[in-house]
């Protein structure tokens, strides 16, 4: 995230043959509350496809890059 008038960035994304867009978003407060709660009651559950060692740490971007994953890849220590 960056702001949407820093010219100069603007510029060199346009030098590097990229495009550079602004977004707007407002926060959905009662939205947010909702998701709030349901977090705090353990409702979220993301849905884990593999537990990785860290030093398989490529094997675990190799997944993301193939987009078959379903799930989250997570690598732990």
């Amino acid at each position: 995230m960056v702001d949407r008038a820093d010219t100069a960035l603007a510029e060199a994304a346009r030098a590097a043959g990229r495009r550079f867009a602004g977004v707007t978003v407002e926060p959905d407060h009662v939205g947010l509350a909702a998701l709030a709660e349901l977090a705090e009651a353990g409702k979220p559950r993301p849905y884990l496809e593999r537990e990785l060692p860290l030093a398989e740490a490529p094997e675990a971007y190799e997944l993301i890059e193939g987009g078959s994953t379903r799930g989250k890849i997570v690598l732990i220590p």
